[in-house]
């Protein structure tokens, strides 16, 4: 797998559809590379044109697109985000543009169904979809980068949802209702309120009565 290029900006273009395009050549090769928003304003104010891109190659059966990143956290957090069941390329490249990394990772740990949805193409289920798939995964990628979070968000309170996720389906409660009760929790700030498992699953069980179609 391509980690990063390093070679030399020819020039940046926008093809029809507004994706920003970045061509660069290596060792005699000139490539195009789909880029971020942030990776442009720091191309625009270059101080050489010697530069390195953090890329990620995607293969398909009849292409190859290469996606480039100002540095290693908006790539992991791009292979992250392409792993969610319906999340694309072009959608995660939009949250990236809309959001900024470290606004991102605030966005999920925090449950912040609302900062998600200002992304183009974000609906509310797709946020919390987000929130849902990435949140415990996001841990690694706070400490790495020391990103200043309340870690609580995405470390403690995880094994919390998942003794009320697993109590819920033992009590027969179906996975999307499950779902978005935990959505309801993160983005109504309970888990931050120190409240005991046991007051949480009531809560949950209230909601989900009061929001039974």
């Amino acid at each position: 797998m391509i980690n990063y290029f390093k070679g030399s900006f020819v020039e940046i273009l926008k093809d029809t559809k507004n994706k920003i395009v970045l061509i660069m050549e290596v060792n005699q090769i000139g490539y195009e590379i789909q880029i971020t928003s942030k990776l442009e304003e720091k191309l625009s104010n270059k101080k050489s044109d010697y530069i390195q891109v953090f890329i990620h190659l995607q293969t398909r059966e009849d292409s190859q697109i290469l996606y480039g990143f100002i540095n290693k956290l908006e790539q992991e957090l791009f292979r992250q985000l392409i792993n969610i069941n319906g999340i694309g390329a072009q959608l995660s490249i939009t949250l990236l543009n809309t959001l900024g990394s470290e606004k991102l990772i605030k966005a999920v740990c925090s449950g912040n169904v609302k900062m998600l949805s200002e992304s183009p193409g974000v609906g509310k289920k797709t946020a919390e979809r987000i929130i849902l798939e990435l949140n415990s995964k996001l841990l690694k990628l706070i400490e790495a980068f020391e990103i200043k979070v309340e870690l609580h968000s995405c470390n403690s309170s995880e094994n919390t949802l998942e003794d009320i996720t697993s109590s819920l389906l033992l009590l027969g409660y179906d996975r999307e209702g499950v779902d978005r009760v935990t959505v309801y929790l993160k983005n109504n700030q309970f888990l931050s309120k120190q409240i005991n498992t046991e007051e949480l699953l009531r809560t949950a069980i209230t909601w989900l009565s009061d929001n039974s179609h």
